[in-house]
């Protein structure tokens, strides 16, 4: 059953793994999915859960404690109550069945007569591999259509995270949070059936790295402000501090083959991009490794080649604009590898290739760059959402981070301004935005991250863009409410385009020549302010729509502003907290509200003579008083309001309008075997 069908309210998509009705939306893990085809093929009869395990686990030896699992997330995405439930009951000691009529939907959405067939259980398996992989819409289609069976290591509750493997590939590293005792790391020993083994209980300690003779473990520690490299002996359990890692906005260690060197990423407070540093183990003595242009976000994500003389890294331009480089660690030459600016999560070496995870076709897969034909090709893996790669040093086994969200849009209205849930995805809502009876915002729930619009209730939820292509982002009602401004990559730059707002009139009003960013409109809405890529790093600049000339604002870092009616840019500077004011006919701009961090860039507004502002140390919104120049709390929020891009959406007269929550992340991981072990 690949074709989509109906139980109850919820449209059913196998091949795109999505559960959807009038208010939500749910991103389905395969197996779930897989799940529910198999209720679904005989509604109303009894599943045993031998049967059940066969077909979803595609043979792998599983307890009935997993199965039990995946029908409680199923249930959960459903809205169902075990104890009086709608739609799957439990038949004790033998299975499930689905008590819900199946309704067939055609592509065409028409109802088709001949009633749904049931499929027999060889021919379900094959169609496994079907149902992600049809959903994917892009050229670039894996090659080797023997799919690598992703199978489960970690499946506590939260986020398992950071995984690294042994060299051997015979255990795992990996970080979770554990209670009250902070971030720790933890060791799984693959096919061992033992209970994993917490490796330290204190402090937060991430980004682990098993060293190459599968005795010790390099990690990282926040103690307070301090950032430390720790060594802990797997042996006897002694810890050593083996240098200083200066502080990382997205932590991450890498380990060369002999152990003489370890690689992180992270921002000194001399340089304002993030780069890749090479630390001695032995002696402590840090060198920067890499050298990010100038206003651009930085280097991540390193690792070591086979033999250690290069570095694999990513380079972010800005967000979700990626590209795979490497560096000669002797000569510090460095060779851009791809060129298309794609997001990417997570890098890692396999056999004379470099590997990385990407939705560079809509959805995070694994991508797999080959050293000598420079062939670029999706990984046929079994499972999707997967991000955080590493590979064993012997080449037999990958592992990765499978990720699970539950974001929730909210809407704050009333004197009173408790708020309402409006939209819930299993997928990102970011970048929120209002015009007062209509909103707009960015998510992934397609697979591509698209602009999605709604009226203020949240009813009438459609796709605004469909790029199907790289990020599309940042979307901004016009002062009138019937345009929006927003910026998209259809072919690996960004540009900013203009449409209706109900998505006719689709048209680029930039060149695709250099990127530009995060558009505001100007206060008449003839015109917009928008970041764009300057001599090496990024500045504010208005467009006349009219003439279509830009005209530079800032010159010494713009990275998202408003112009206000007597021509005073307030603005954020790249990598840089507060917001700036930059008064017409001066030239250098001057710390207007300290408040806000680089984090929280676009969450703010200006209106009614103040800037009000997310204030993420309370987690409040604040409103700044312009001429007073007074801080008073507007709002609370309660949740966890994510970084870099922004949640937070102001109606025009400042109050708070829409937050996007965080409600849950959650990720396990999971491995593949991908080969033979290899001779070191």
């Amino acid at each position: 059953m690949n074709s989509s069908f109906k139980i109850g309210p919820w449209l059913v998509e196998p091949e795109l793994n999505r559960l959807t009705n009038k208010r939500e939306a749910h991103a389905l893990e395969p197996r779930v999915m897989r799940l529910l085809v198999v209720l679904a093929e005989t509604p109303n009869e009894l599943v045993g859960k031998d049967d059940i395990i066969a077909i979803v686990w595609q043979g792998l030896s599983v307890t009935d404690e997993s199965l039990s699992q995946a029908i409680s997330k199923l249930r959960k995405l459903l809205g169902d109550n075990p104890d009086t439930p709608i739609y799957i009951e439990t038949i004790r000691k033998k299975g499930y069945r689905l008590l819900t009529a199946v309704e067939p939907v055609d592509t065409n959405n028409s109802t088709k007569n001949a009633p749904i067939r049931s499929i027999a259980i060889g021919a379900l398996l094959v169609l496994v591999g079907v149902f992600y992989w049809a959903s994917q819409r892009s050229s670039e289609q894996p090659k080797n259509t023997d799919f690598l069976v992703s199978q489960p290591l970690t499946n506590a509750a939260g986020r398992e995270r950071d995984p690294a493997i042994s060299p051997d590939g015979s255990f795992l590293v990996y970080s979770k949070t554990s209670g009250n005792q902070g971030l720790n790391i933890y060791l799984h020993g693959i096919g061992r059936g033992t209970a994993d083994r917490q490796l330290t209980e204190r402090d937060l300690n991430f980004a682990p790295v098993v060293m190459p003779e599968n005795d010790a473990v390099i990690f990282m520690r926040l103690q307070n402000t301090q950032c430390s490299v720790i060594l802990l002996s797997l042996i006897d359990g002694a810890e050593r501090v083996v240098g200083d890692c200066i502080g990382s906005n997205f932590p991450d260690t890498t380990v060369s083959s002999d152990g003489s060197w370890i690689a992180f990423g992270a921002r000194s407070p001399e340089q304002a991009e993030h780069a890749i540093y090479i630390l001695d183990p032995t002696n402590g003595q840090r060198s920067q490794l890499t050298t990010p242009p100038p206003g651009i976000w930085g280097d991540y994500d390193p690792v070591f080649s086979e033999d250690g003389g290069t570095l694999y890294f990513a380079r972010s331009v800005s967000e979700a604009m990626q590209d795979v480089y490497k560096i000669d660690v002797g000569s510090g030459v460095e060779t851009r590898l791809t060129f298309d600016g794609r997001n990417i999560m997570g890098v890692a070496r396999m056999n004379g290739a470099t590997i990385f995870a990407s939705n560079r076709d809509g959805r995070y897969g694994m991508w797999s760059l080959n050293d000598k034909t420079s062939s670029l090709d999706r990984m046929a893996i079994s499972q999707s959402g997967i991000i955080n790669p590493t590979v064993s040093r012997n080449g037999s086994r990958l592992t990765y981070e499978v990720v699970n969200r539950v974001v929730v849009l909210q809407s704050y209205t009333g004197d009173d301004a408790t708020p309402r849930d409006l939209l819930q995805f299993n997928a990102e809502i970011l970048h929120p935005a209002t015009s007062g009876d209509r909103i707009a915002f960015s998510s992934n729930r397609s697979g591509f991250f698209e602009i999605w619009g709604a009226d203020e209730t949240g009813d009438g939820l459609r796709r605004l863009t469909d790029f199907r292509s790289g990020f599309t982002a940042h979307p901004r009602f016009s002062p009138s409410g019937d345009r929006i401004a927003f910026d998209a990559r259809p072919n690996g730059s960004a540009q900013i385009y203009i449409m209706h707002r109900n998505g006719s009139n689709l048209a680029a009003v930039s060149a695709p020549d250099i990127n530009r960013y995060a558009p505001t409109w100007l206060p008449d809405g003839n015109g917009l302010v928008y970041a764009k890529e300057t001599d090496g790093t990024l500045e504010l600049w208005a467009l006349d729509l009219a003439t279509q000339q830009e005209k530079q604002l800032t010159k010494s870092g713009g990275y998202f502003g408003y112009l206000t009616d007597d021509g005073t840019l307030l603005h954020v500077r790249p990598n840089t907290s507060g917001i700036w004011q930059l008064t017409a006919g001066e030239q250098e701009p001057k710390l207007m509200l300290e408040g806000l961090d680089f984090s929280d860039w676009g969450n703010w507004y200006v209106a009614n003579g103040a800037i009000n502002y997310f204030h993420r140390r309370t987690r409040s919104v604040k409103s700044f008083a312009l001429t007073a120049k007074t801080d008073s709390i507007q709002s609370l929020v309660d949740g966890f309001v994510p970084t870099a891009d922004p949640a937070v959406a102001f109606n025009k007269d400042g109050t708070l309008a829409l937050i996007g929550i965080r409600k849950a992340l959650e990720s396990d991981i999971e491995y593949v075997d991908i080969g033979p072990p290899q001779p070191r």
